[in-house]
Protein backbone atom coordinates (compact mmCIF):
# COMPACT_ATOMS: atom_id res chain seq x y z
CA UNK A 1 0.00 0.00 0.00
CA UNK A 2 1.37 3.40 -1.02
CA UNK A 3 -0.39 6.38 0.52
CA UNK A 4 -0.43 9.76 -1.19
CA UNK A 5 -1.14 13.10 0.47
CA UNK A 6 -2.41 15.14 -2.49
CA UNK A 7 -2.26 18.92 -2.66
CA UNK A 8 -4.33 20.05 -5.61
CA UNK A 9 -3.44 23.62 -6.58
CA UNK A 10 -5.36 23.86 -9.89
CA UNK A 11 -8.44 22.45 -8.17
CA UNK A 12 -9.01 19.38 -10.30
CA UNK A 13 -12.29 17.88 -9.19
CA UNK A 14 -12.44 14.62 -7.21
CA UNK A 15 -13.28 12.71 -10.40
CA UNK A 16 -10.06 13.94 -12.03
CA UNK A 17 -7.95 13.04 -8.98
CA UNK A 18 -9.58 9.60 -8.82
CA UNK A 19 -8.87 9.00 -12.53
CA UNK A 20 -5.21 9.93 -12.02
CA UNK A 21 -5.00 7.41 -9.17
CA UNK A 22 -6.89 4.76 -11.18
CA UNK A 23 -4.41 5.08 -14.04
CA UNK A 24 -1.41 4.85 -11.71
CA UNK A 25 -3.00 1.79 -10.05
CA UNK A 26 -3.57 0.10 -13.44
CA UNK A 27 0.17 0.32 -13.99
CA UNK A 28 1.28 -0.63 -10.45
CA UNK A 29 -1.32 -3.23 -9.38
CA UNK A 30 0.30 -6.08 -11.38
CA UNK A 31 3.36 -5.63 -9.12
CA UNK A 32 1.33 -5.84 -5.91
CA UNK A 33 1.40 -2.08 -5.32
CA UNK A 34 -1.84 -0.28 -4.48
CA UNK A 35 -1.99 3.52 -4.45
CA UNK A 36 -4.54 5.42 -2.39
CA UNK A 37 -5.06 8.83 -0.79
CA UNK A 38 -3.76 9.05 2.76
CA UNK A 39 -3.19 11.52 5.56
CA UNK A 40 -0.69 9.25 7.32
CA UNK A 41 2.75 10.44 8.38
CA UNK A 42 4.38 8.06 5.90
CA UNK A 43 2.30 9.27 2.92
CA UNK A 44 4.12 10.56 -0.15
CA UNK A 45 3.33 14.22 -0.81
CA UNK A 46 2.03 14.86 -4.32
CA UNK A 47 1.62 18.47 -5.39
CA UNK A 48 -0.49 19.02 -8.48
CA UNK A 49 0.71 22.44 -9.54
CA UNK A 50 -1.06 25.13 -11.51
CA UNK A 51 2.25 26.50 -12.88
CA UNK A 52 4.32 25.34 -15.86
CA UNK A 53 7.93 24.21 -15.53
CA UNK A 54 9.17 25.82 -18.74
CA UNK A 55 8.42 28.64 -21.12
CA UNK A 56 7.74 28.35 -24.84
CA UNK A 57 11.37 29.32 -25.53
CA UNK A 58 12.84 26.72 -23.18
CA UNK A 59 14.94 23.96 -24.71
CA UNK A 60 14.19 21.60 -21.83
CA UNK A 61 11.81 18.72 -22.66
CA UNK A 62 8.28 19.05 -21.34
CA UNK A 63 8.14 17.48 -17.88
CA UNK A 64 4.81 16.19 -16.59
CA UNK A 65 6.15 15.17 -13.19
CA UNK A 66 9.25 15.17 -11.07
CA UNK A 67 10.51 13.61 -7.87
CA UNK A 68 12.62 15.49 -5.36
CA UNK A 69 15.97 13.85 -4.59
CA UNK A 70 18.30 14.63 -1.70
CA UNK A 71 21.82 13.22 -1.33
CA UNK A 72 21.12 10.85 -4.21
CA UNK A 73 17.95 9.39 -2.66
CA UNK A 74 14.32 9.91 -3.57
CA UNK A 75 12.30 11.87 -1.04
CA UNK A 76 8.56 11.35 -0.58
CA UNK A 77 7.78 14.45 -2.62
CA UNK A 78 6.37 14.38 -6.18
CA UNK A 79 5.21 17.26 -8.36
CA UNK A 80 2.73 16.90 -11.25
CA UNK A 81 2.35 19.61 -13.89
CA UNK A 82 -1.11 19.57 -15.62
CA UNK A 83 -0.32 22.74 -17.62
CA UNK A 84 2.71 20.96 -19.11
CA UNK A 85 0.54 17.95 -19.99
CA UNK A 86 -1.92 20.23 -21.76
CA UNK A 87 0.86 22.05 -23.63
CA UNK A 88 2.36 18.74 -24.77
CA UNK A 89 -1.01 17.33 -25.85
CA UNK A 90 -2.09 20.54 -27.60
CA UNK A 91 0.71 20.22 -30.13
CA UNK A 92 0.19 16.50 -30.68
CA UNK A 93 -1.80 14.12 -32.76
CA UNK A 94 -3.01 11.35 -30.46
CA UNK A 95 -4.08 8.08 -32.06
CA UNK A 96 -4.38 9.85 -35.39
CA UNK A 97 -6.45 12.83 -34.22
CA UNK A 98 -5.27 16.26 -33.13
CA UNK A 99 -5.82 16.80 -29.42
CA UNK A 100 -7.44 20.16 -30.12
CA UNK A 101 -10.11 18.59 -32.37
CA UNK A 102 -11.50 16.54 -29.49
CA UNK A 103 -14.36 17.50 -27.19
CA UNK A 104 -13.56 19.09 -23.82
CA UNK A 105 -14.63 15.85 -22.09
CA UNK A 106 -12.19 13.80 -24.23
CA UNK A 107 -9.38 16.31 -23.69
CA UNK A 108 -9.92 16.29 -19.91
CA UNK A 109 -9.89 12.48 -19.84
CA UNK A 110 -6.67 12.37 -21.89
CA UNK A 111 -5.01 14.90 -19.57
CA UNK A 112 -5.81 12.98 -16.36
CA UNK A 113 -4.62 9.75 -18.01
CA UNK A 114 -1.36 11.50 -18.92
CA UNK A 115 -0.98 12.68 -15.32
CA UNK A 116 -1.72 9.17 -14.04
CA UNK A 117 1.11 7.75 -16.17
CA UNK A 118 3.39 10.58 -15.02
CA UNK A 119 2.51 9.78 -11.40
CA UNK A 120 3.23 6.08 -11.97
CA UNK A 121 6.61 6.99 -13.52
CA UNK A 122 7.54 9.27 -10.60
CA UNK A 123 6.44 6.62 -8.10
CA UNK A 124 8.89 4.26 -9.81
CA UNK A 125 11.69 6.73 -9.11
CA UNK A 126 10.61 6.88 -5.47
CA UNK A 127 9.86 3.20 -4.88
CA UNK A 128 13.05 2.05 -6.61
CA UNK A 129 15.02 4.99 -5.16
CA UNK A 130 16.65 5.76 -8.49
CA UNK A 131 17.32 8.82 -10.61
CA UNK A 132 18.05 6.53 -13.56
CA UNK A 133 15.86 5.99 -16.58
CA UNK A 134 15.67 2.81 -18.63
CA UNK A 135 15.55 2.33 -22.38
CA UNK A 136 12.17 0.56 -22.19
CA UNK A 137 9.09 0.46 -20.01
CA UNK A 138 7.71 2.76 -17.35
CA UNK A 139 11.01 4.43 -16.46
CA UNK A 140 11.94 5.50 -19.99
CA UNK A 141 13.35 9.01 -19.99
CA UNK A 142 10.80 10.08 -22.59
CA UNK A 143 7.34 8.54 -22.94
CA UNK A 144 5.43 9.13 -26.18
CA UNK A 145 2.29 11.23 -26.11
CA UNK A 146 0.31 8.13 -27.16
CA UNK A 147 1.76 6.10 -24.27
CA UNK A 148 0.81 8.93 -21.92
CA UNK A 149 -2.68 9.56 -23.33
CA UNK A 150 -3.76 5.97 -24.08
CA UNK A 151 -1.36 3.79 -22.09
CA UNK A 152 -0.95 0.16 -22.98
CA UNK A 153 0.28 -1.97 -20.06
CA UNK A 154 2.84 -3.73 -22.26
CA UNK A 155 4.58 -0.43 -23.01
CA UNK A 156 4.75 0.65 -19.36
CA UNK A 157 6.14 -2.40 -17.60
CA UNK A 158 8.98 -2.50 -15.16
CA UNK A 159 12.13 -4.18 -16.49
CA UNK A 160 13.23 -7.50 -15.03
CA UNK A 161 15.88 -5.73 -12.94
CA UNK A 162 13.36 -3.16 -11.66
CA UNK A 163 10.93 -5.95 -10.68
CA UNK A 164 13.77 -7.70 -8.85
CA UNK A 165 14.57 -4.46 -6.99
CA UNK A 166 10.91 -4.02 -6.07
CA UNK A 167 10.75 -7.55 -4.65
CA UNK A 168 13.91 -6.91 -2.63
CA UNK A 169 12.43 -3.67 -1.27
CA UNK A 170 9.27 -5.54 -0.26
CA UNK A 171 11.31 -7.81 2.02
CA UNK A 172 13.47 -5.12 3.62
CA UNK A 173 12.54 -2.48 6.21
CA UNK A 174 11.26 0.85 4.89
CA UNK A 175 13.84 3.56 4.36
Amino acid sequence: MVGLRIYNQPDLDDTGINRILEMANRIWNPYGVCIEPSTGNDAITVVISRAMTATATSFRPTVLGDTLFSDGHATPYIHLWPANAEALATGAEIEGRPFTSRSRVERDLILVQMLGVALAHELAHYLLDTTNHSTVGLLRGTLSVNDLAFPKPGHLRLTHEQRRQLICLDTTPTR
